[in-house]
């Protein structure tokens, strides 16, 4: 199993996990150990960091060494060519170099040995890194100045040398806190659950740790507090912001016998819930799961991206001695130390090996904020790229729930609509099926209070039945099987009512008294608000092709698919579904959008499949994007982001490319002095950074 980094929480390459110890935390990068030793100290109650005071004081000493060396730049104001004036010069010069080796010596230790120790590491791991070449480069320049100090002759290189480790170890600090920032997103919804919960046992609450709570446990939830476990409240009630998990900015109202997600906020009450999933199991565990996984994976570019870099310390290694070696036999050898510094420092590997990843981590980091989860960068990059976008019909441009639209009574019927509404909700009530609900609500809505009945039985692929008392009046609903198979009759009028219906892709439910027909429902499935709008922008804004694939009858998915101005198969088995996307996939790059569950075979066959609803489940395996509020707007944005973030990949490629090809270039011919290449060495990494954090905002 990889390991995160203890700083910034990204994956850590395997040649440090290799090398870590068990009882030592892992990280990333050099930067990332350095940050988190100044971060850890930050925190402690110490008073006075003692890790800033190290950097603190190679800094304070860099810049004492830096003003002895230019005293000894400037040798010619104390040499005048009188005999007392030249001893004081050489008297002068001789005091500024034991000064700056005095100086440089504890800058070598305290920033140098870290950066040879991180160099070892790697090469534990059979990788030569840049940070062997820095190592090995300061120490030849620091050699060097020492040999000329004590012999009394020749240039030095003190301030060189702490100038470079001083620009490297904060280079490397700014880094790992921008690699920080894009790892956020994990932070953020840990930082939701809270560390204690109080479980009460016996009558009596008590505090534990998080982790300790089990499935069955009774979990107390007051007001302000996110809800710690997926579970069933089972005593009081009150309203619940599900925003994080649903997208929906109103609080919803929970009471007893309903189920609430961990992430959850009580708005105003206090609830017992039983405790159904616990930690990873729960919804928020599987959300945080599920984006630090998609970390971990890979696309295209990204491995593109290190298969370049390599090879590419390799080849920086053979330019540096080789240029090293031509400057040797040109100028000598302090001209080959100082292009062997110049070309080892403005190589940046760093800058090649964040182009991907940083774009990659900020836009899923972006996108989890939003709701929207990708499995992984290779399912970020293929989104860009999409051309062709199928749509399932039910649960995905339909919420899934039916609406009562209209409702005929026979004229001869004997009852009153209220009379017949009260009957019917109180068949209704007995029932789970999305038609009883919708008609529950029909009736609710005009305050129609059920009436009792008595005897209900469920007749699978039908309907319902009951008695009314006092007389045991058979009553039923249902369709037109239930309805034959009682023998029931239907009048000119419900049979008027029902090919209106059929022909219009609408669905319908009998309602039946005695041995004959009274009143028809008429259904329309509830469109998403946002449906129409999003099918329009991904069609005439980003220029993908949109089709609608559906099990439901020809007349259903007709009525939707001429609302949604899109071509339609419909009555479709998941293997017909399956078949349709393999084939669309052989001509276009195809995504399909479906609600996870009967979809899953085409969900997996797709291009890129996105699944709907994954708020209470968001491990399904044949998605590789997950929706959770079920807001198809949300589907706009994550195509925008990743187009942005393959377009900035491609930008942090080319910079990174470009830099190194010019700088390494310019190194070779001898025109960049080691500080001005670890500046510009500085400079590029932070620009990468910087151009993939835009993507965060």
């Amino acid at each position: 199993m990889s390991l995160s980094c203890a700083f910034c929480s990204l994956p850590v390459p395997s040649r440090f996990a290799r090398c870590a110890e068990d009882a030592q935390p892992a990280y990333c990068c050099y930067g990332c150990r350095f940050a988190a030793g100044v971060a850890r100290s930050r925190t402690t109650d110490e008073g006075t960091s003692w890790m800033l005071v190290r950097l603190g004081t190679a800094i304070f000493l860099s810049m004492n060494v830096m003003m002895f060396g230019l005293f000894l730049y400037s040798g010619d104001l104390y040499d005048t060519g009188q005999a007392a004036q030249t001893t004081i010069a050489a008297s002068l010069r001789a005091l500024f170099r034991y000064g700056s080796l005095l100086l440089t010596t504890p800058v070598l230790m305290i920033l140098g040995l870290p950066i040879l120790e991180n160099a070892i590491a790697e090469l534990r791991g059979r990788r030569i890194s840049t940070d062997l070449l820095f190592a090995g480069g300061v120490l030849a320049a620091f050699s060097y100045s020492v040999v000329t100090t004590l012999r009394g002759g020749g240039d030095t290189y003190f301030d060189t040398t702490c100038m470079i480790l001083v620009l490297v170890t904060l280079g490397k600090w700014l880094e790992a806190t921008g690699k920080l920032k894009t790892s956020k997103a994990i932070e953020s919804l840990r930082e939701k659950l809270p560390n204690e919960v109080r479980v009460v046992r016996a009558g009596t609450a008590h505090t534990v740790a998080a982790t300790d709570v089990r499935v069955g446990d009774h979990v107390l939830v007051t007001a302000g507090e996110y809800v710690p476990v997926d579970g069933v409240i089972i005593e009081h009630e009150g309203d619940f912001d599900e925003q994080l998990l649903t997208g929906e900015s109103m609080p919803v109202h929970r009471t007893g016998g309903d189920n609430v997600c961990s992430g959850a906020i009580s708005v105003d009450g206090s609830v017992l819930v039983r405790a159904t999933a616990v930690g990873g199991d729960a919804t928020m565990g599987r959300l945080i799961a599920l984006v630090a996984d998609a970390r971990r994976h890979k696309g295209r570019f990204e491995r593109l991206a290190d298969r370049l870099a390599a090879v590419f310390v390799p080849c920086v290694v053979v330019l540096a001695v080789a240029a090293a070696a031509l400057a040797y036999r040109r100028d000598g050898v302090e001209s080959a130390l100082m292009t062997l510094l110049a070309v080892a420092l403005i190589s940046c590997p760093c800058a090649l090996g964040l182009a991907t990843p940083m774009a990659v981590w900020s836009a899923m980091g972006a996108a989890a904020r939003t709701g929207v989860l990708f499995r992984n960068s290779e399912a970020l990059e293929r989104l860009a790229t999409i051309q062709t976008m199928v749509f399932d019909k039910t649960g995905t441009l339909t919420t899934g729930e039916s609406t009562v639209t209209s409702m005929t009574i026979e004229s001869d019927a004997g009852a009153t609509e209220h009379e017949i509404l009260a009957i019917v909700r109180g068949l209704a009530a007995q029932s789970t099926h999305h038609v009883a609900r919708a008609i529950e609500r029909f009736a609710a809505a005009r305050r129609v209070a059920p009436r009792e009945v008595t005897r209900v039985t469920t007749v699978a692929g039908g309907g319902i039945g009951g008695t009314l008392p006092p007389d045991d009046e058979p009553v039923f609903l249902g369709n037109e099987r239930l309805m034959h198979a009682n023998g029931i009759r239907m009048d000119d009028g419900s049979a008027e009512a029902l090919r209106s219906h059929a022909s219009a892709g609408a669905g319908t439910a009998l309602f039946a008294r005695r041995d004959r027909v009274h009143a028809v429902f008429g259904f329309s499935e509830r469109i998403r608000p946002e449906s129409a709008d999003a099918v329009t922008a991904l069609r005439e804004t980003r220029g993908i092709e949109v089709r609608m694939l559906t099990g439901d009858h020809h007349a259903r998915g007709r009525a939707i698919a001429e609302r949604m101005n899109m071509p339609v198969e419909a009555e479709l088995s998941p293997q017909q579904k399956l078949d349709r996307i393999r084939d669309l996939s052989t001509r276009s790059r195809t995504a399909m959008v479906g609600d996870g569950i009967n979809d899953a075979p085409a969900l997996a066959a797709a291009d890129v499949g996105i699944a709907m609803g994954c708020g209470a489940d968001v491990s399904r395996e044949s998605a590789d994007i997950c929706l959770i509020n079920n807001d198809l707007t949300k589907l706009l944005s994550a195509i925008d982001l990743s187009r942005r973030a393959v377009r900035t990949i491609k930008q942090n490629l080319f910079w990174s490319l470009g830099y190194n090809v010019v700088g390494i270039g310019l190194a070779m011919t001898g025109r960049l002095h080691p500080v001005v290449a670890t500046l510009a060495m500085v400079l590029s990494s932070a620009l990468v950074v910087a151009n993939s954090r835009r993507l965060h905002q």
